[in-house]
């Protein structure tokens, strides 16, 4: 029989033995593999790396395990690694930026749209039920517990002592508040404190009665809290998951292993400074001295030595001149969770040009705007329709007028978030003005370049012209700013190229200045 008939005739022998059906002895059943990958395989010089990686589980079972771990050592690295806490606040900080997104309310009713967008700015202002996070606060938080925690959770509550339309707040809960009942342990629909039915979907969360901030020696009975007054979010890496991984749990060993080795080599060039001279014997007929002795060195005097002694120095080792440049390779890897390049995780751009750190910036902010649209489409979006539902029926029980529009298909949010720092700005709006002149650019695209909407450019427009016409003084038209700094900037170029005249009397010199 050939090879092939060989690896057939095993395969199906195989079959057979594992559906319980009897094979004949004379059939080949030896261990013959159809596919060989080399990078299964297990061997000598690959076994300790590979001794962690056994028979996959599913990832509930594993983060059930790791988790607790995973949380306080991220939060513990966050708190004394100034690398991972930079990247950290960075991160938070362009995702967020300076007051959080903007809401714009398109509809076919103007009044609408401008009384929800005041309506959402209102409450926004204010969301958390203890009365110590704004909204921009709030997306921080939530943004940090991502990377310590895995996860950010809060619940919906009522404020009823608001004295407001609205009195829907938000409570913000630590992930490790999650804790499945004592009498429900190894009910497989109750999963870390997630409860789910049969088909997966989410039908409550269990949650810790003891208050944020207070510790106990024991927990208490969870409290259920219905699907629908709870988010839960975090970042799904397998079907089925129940709870998020921590953010900065791949990058727990680089920063360990980034410290360590900047305290050992601290330690050598401390050891090289406090060991700066020795004596060393040149021969055999030298007078003896015990290895324990020293002698003390004025610094800045030039010293006789007995005779037969000579005066070494050590030659400090550390840092190795490659150590910077493979410490940047591996603090590289930190950013790599979010995209974040070097240079930002740095805060140093002196070895990238312009066009290299637009390059490298395109990843990370590509990122971030990933996360920023999942965070308005499953959180603020819902939430304002949440903010204007309850809005409305306050002030219509009150007899109030509220405009609605013609039709409700045709309301859309945008959310207008902060936009990073442009690098060149000349640049920048060079390449805006060439795309808004062939349509491809719209106007309000390049509005929200400066961090606001078209009524917050409006209006300012507006208040800016009625101060001058008050003041009798012509508005500085765009056109006209524009010619005047093309003019000026031909000026000064015409100023450099040309070389100053000689002053030949005081008069002239006195004109010229």
């Amino acid at each position: 029989m050939s090879r092939r008939g060989n690896i057939d005739a095993a395969a199906s022998a195989l079959a057979r033995m594992a559906a319980g059906e009897p094979v004949a002895a004379a059939e080949p059943v030896g261990p013959i593999a159809l596919r060989r990958w080399d990078s299964a395989k297990t061997h000598r010089l690959n076994s300790a790396h590979w001794q962690d990686a056994l028979e996959q589980q599913p990832i509930n079972a594993d983060i059930a395990v790791d988790l607790p771990t995973l949380m306080a050592r991220c939060a513990h690295e966050a708190a004394n690694n100034p690398i991972l806490e930079g990247v950290i606040e960075t991160w938070v900080s362009d995702y967020v930026g300076p007051g959080g997104p903007i809401l714009q309310v398109e509809s076919d009713n103007d009044k609408y749209s401008n009384w929800l967008e005041a309506r959402w700015a209102e409450w926004w202002a204010m969301p958390d039920i203890e009365g110590q996070l704004a909204g921009f606060e709030v997306l921080d938080l939530w943004g940090r517990m991502l990377w310590k925690a895995g996860a950010y959770l809060y619940r919906f509550v009522d404020d009823t002592r608001s004295g407001q339309d609205v009195s829907l707040r938000l409570r913000q809960y630590h992930p490790r508040k999650l804790a499945t009942p004592y009498e429900r342990a190894g009910d497989p629909n109750y999963v870390m404190g997630v409860e789910s039915d049969q088909a997966g979907r989410i039908l409550a969360y269990w949650l810790d009665r003891t208050p944020e901030g207070q510790f106990v020696g024991f927990t208490q009975d969870p409290e259920r809290v219905t699907a629908d007054l709870v988010r839960h979010r975090f970042r799904v890496l397998e079907p089925g998951q129940r709870r998020g991984v921590p953010w900065a749990s791949s990058t727990l060993q680089v920063l360990a292993d980034i410290r360590n080795a900047d305290n050992e080599i601290l330690d050598a060039i401390r050891a090289a400074a406090d060991s700066a001279a020795f004596l060393e014997a040149t021969g055999d007929q030298v007078d003896f001295l015990n290895v324990n002795e020293s002698t003390s060195i004025e610094r800045r005097t030039l010293k006789t030595l007995p005779p037969g002694w000579s005066l070494k120095t050590l030659n400090p080792a550390q840092p190795h001149t490659n150590y910077l440049t493979f410490r940047d390779e591996r603090v590289r890897e930190i950013g790599r969770v979010v995209g974040m390049p070097l240079l930002i995780i740095k805060g140093d751009a002196g070895r990238h040009n312009y066009s290299s750190a637009r390059f490298d910036e395109r990843g990370y902010w590509r990122n971030i705007e990933k996360f920023r649209h999942t965070v308005q489409e499953r959180d603020l979006s819902p939430m304002v329709r949440m903010v204007e539902r309850e809005t409305r029926l306050s002030q219509l029980s009150g007899g109030a007028r509220v405009p609605r529009p013609k039709r409700f298909e045709s309301v859309k949010f945008i959310w207008n978030w902060p936009q990073p720092p442009k690098l060149d700005l000349q640049k920048e709006w060079s390449g805006h003005g060439i795309m808004r002149a062939l349509g491809s650019l719209s106007f309000d695209d390049m509005i929200k370049q400066t961090g606001r909407t078209r009524e917050q450019y409006l209006a300012q427009e507006k208040r800016a012209r009625a101060d001058f016409e008050e003041a009798g003084i012509p508005y500085p038209e765009p056109e006209e700013a524009l010619k005047a700094l093309v003019a000026y900037a031909q000026l000064s170029n015409n100023q450099q190229e040309e070389p100053p005249a000689q002053a030949n009397s005081t008069e002239e010199v006195g004109a010229n200045v």
